[in-house]
């Protein structure tokens, strides 16, 4: 080839060598525009190489100059820096090898991307699991509710209408909870508030010495008390259960039962053998009267007894009378028309009633 050809081919090197310089330069340019933030530990190699592309496509074209300009010396000064560029860069690429080698290979990035994928398939199944325990959970609790639900209906349609009062007490003795107050505490609200602000002083005294006894010992004890009211006074007796949390007694459970009833059906039983004592003192003294009138002028024991059993007959048809008219009373006619009747025929006609 001539001198000439060599020149010319030299000069089409040159140009190619520029234009693929500045081609892979776009392609950087346009790849770090577009992957910004992106690229990782290839953003330092991919500005090095840029700049290496960018230092050799200036020595080129310079060389390209200087061949073709006898007169362009001053280009060689432009041409060393872009070599000192370009060398620099090429020195500057070593350092970013050791990052380089840290990133994966696609074997094994697509080896983390399948592990990923089997982790994502266990957490879904995971998912999947959590989701039925959860559902099956929400079904017994659902299930349970309704358990509680029917205890608590059956609870209240037991002591509906009940002389029975259950209330729930802290340590502070301050009631949380009470189902059927008495009648006595006339339509207060009790929760939130101490004994001795809806009891009787005496009262609440009494009943806290024995609630906190049984808080302290841990046994249940019974009780009797007595409390008064605007509408009436009432009697209680019940029960003092500890209330246990945890293994730890956190207050007490109270279970009265209004027991007014019994208290007056028991003053009223005192009440009646106290008059059926009198009545029998009062019969007694009258038998002994008729006894005493029976044997007025009698010398015989038979002509007394047959005195004295009609006597005790009449006795007896007169009480017979007061307990058909309870004892409120008989008139004296009804009792004279009684002994009438209880005489023998022959003697109707010996009296008469006006």
């Amino acid at each position: 080839m001539t001198a000439e050809e060599l020149a010319n081919l030299h000069a089409i090197v040159d140009v190619l060598t520029v234009v693929s310089s500045l081609s892979v330069m776009a392609a950087i340019g346009w790849y770090m525009t577009r992957m910004r933030g992106r690229v990782g530990g290839f953003t330092g190699a991919t500005a090095v190489i840029a700049v290496f592309m960018l230092g050799l496509a200036a020595t080129r074209v310079v060389s390209f100059v200087v061949s073709r300009s006898p007169g362009a010396e001053p280009f060689y000064l432009v041409e060393a820096v872009a070599a000192a560029v370009t060398f620099v860069a090429s020195v500057a690429m070593w350092p970013l090898v050791p990052r380089l080698l840290t990133m994966p290979t696609r074997c094994e990035l697509v080896e983390v991307n399948r592990r990923l994928e089997e982790e994502q398939e266990a957490r879904q199944t995971l998912v999947e699991e959590m989701r039925a325990l959860n559902e099956a959970l929400e079904h017994r609790v659902a299930e349970r509710t309704r358990e509680l639900d029917l205890e608590r209906r059956r609870f209240e349609v037991a002591l509906a209408g009940s002389n029975i009062a259950v209330a729930e007490q802290d340590r502070d003795l301050r009631y949380t909870w009470m189902y059927n107050p008495p009648a006595t505490l006339g339509g207060v609200d009790p929760v939130g508030r101490l004994p001795e602000e809806i009891l009787p002083a005496s009262t609440a005294a009494a009943q806290g010495a024995v609630k906190r006894r049984v808080m302290e010992t841990g046994r249940a004890e019974r009780y009797e008390v007595f409390l008064p009211g605007r509408d009436g006074a009432a009697w209680y007796e019940g029960r003092i259960e500890p209330l246990i949390d945890d293994g730890a007694v956190v207050g007490v459970v109270t279970v009265s039962v209004d027991i007014t009833r019994h208290k007056e059906h028991e003053r009223e039983m005192r009440d009646l053998l106290r008059e059926l004592t009198h009545r029998s003192k009062n019969l007694l003294a009258v038998v002994q009267g008729i006894a005493r009138r029976s044997g007025d002028g009698r010398t015989g024991e038979k002509e007394f007894l047959a005195v004295f059993d009609g006597r005790l007959q009449a006795l007896s048809r007169v009480h017979e009378i007061l307990v058909e008219e309870t004892w409120r009373g008989v008139g004296l006619r009804d009792l004279i028309e009684r002994e009438r009747l209880s005489c023998r025929t022959g003697d109707l006609d010996s009296f008469a009633v006006e």
